[in-house]
């Protein structure tokens, strides 16, 4: 089982580095650029690319057409997201929820992997983000995160994952 233990630092990233375009339900995909190999969730390398086999690294779906505005605010939230250790830690073990760890820790967080994340933004600007994560400590056990603009919603195992 491999841990990650040194914190990551992750890639500047500009507004150049995003490629809008329009998607067939009239809102908008915005796909970081192949030059950032890689982003930074919750301390974890994570790769900028295709994981469902279509060719298409897309994580992130606005409602409403990207102006130069909304895009630093995705900066300013994907680093948000690669920094959230303290936050997740107190929300995971203040939740109640089937299959929970009675105290996660440093190792729970260290051994945690990130399998894919979408972050969609609505009309108000409001960022809706779900992160699909596998517990090394559970034996991959894979479960859902949602968070909203900044605030973990809730937390539920998922066993097929």
């Amino acid at each position: 089982m491999k841990i990650e233990k040194n914190k990551k630092i992750s890639m500047k990233l500009y507004i150049e580095d995003f490629i809008v375009s329009k998607d067939i339900d009239n809102g908008y995909g915005i796909k970081i650029s192949e030059k950032i190999k890689k982003i930074i969730l919750f301390d974890k390398n994570f790769p900028n690319e295709d994981v469902w086999g279509n060719d298409e690294a897309f994580f992130i779906f606005s409602e409403k057409e990207p102006d130069k505005y909304l895009l630093e605010k995705v900066i300013e939230y994907i680093l948000w997201l690669g920094e959230v250790k303290e936050e997740l830690l107190n929300f995971y073990n203040k939740e109640n929820f089937r299959h929970k760890l009675p105290n996660a820790g440093e190792d729970w967080f260290d051994g945690l992997s990130i399998f894919d994340f979408s972050i969609c933004i609505d009309k108000n600007d409001d960022f809706n983000t779900e992160i699909l994560l596998h517990d090394h400590i559970q034996n991959d056990f894979g479960f859902r995160l949602e968070i909203e603009n900044k605030h973990f919603k809730q937390i539920k195992y998922d066993p097929n994952l």
